[in-house]
């Protein structure tokens, strides 16, 4: 028996979601927000982020000073929470901890782009020399 108008498409017919319309992005967000552990990674990012750029703002001293350089001795380097000015404590040369995590984040994305960065641009050349060379 030939299939009818009303048996549904045949298998040649491309079928139509229901969802016609939403897009790759739209699909992609859909999903993350239903994957907590995705919202709380990018939530940390976020953070980190955030910290990285406003450094300047937030660290109490500069990356490279030494503010508790008075603070240490040869037998005494003052921890977390032995003294109020330096919360984190200090390194063994004087340096305030707080502030060098903040200026470290900076430092650390920093890093982690120009690194994508040069992969990107090394991928690119090789895939350009790649495809120009190919034999066909």
């Amino acid at each position: 028996m030939p299939p009818s108008a009303g048996d549904g498409p045949t298998p040649t017919e491309p079928t139509i979601p229901d969802d016609a319309g939403t897009g790759l992005w739209k699909d992609a967000f859909r999903r993350l927000r239903k994957n907590p552990q995705a919202i709380a990674g990018a939530v940390i990012v976020g953070l980190f982020l955030l910290v990285a750029i406003l450094a300047p703002v937030l660290a109490p001293y500069g990356g490279n000073e030494l503010p508790g350089r008075t603070e240490i001795t040869p037998t005494n380097i003052p921890g977390p929470g032995e003294i109020d000015a330096y919360p984190l404590g200090l390194d063994r040369f004087g340096g305030d901890l707080l502030s060098k995590l903040i200026w470290g984040a900076q430092a650390s994305l920093l890093i982690g782009v120009v690194s994508t960065a040069l992969g990107l641009v090394g991928g690119m050349i090789l895939g350009l020399l790649a495809g120009a060379l190919a034999v066909g």
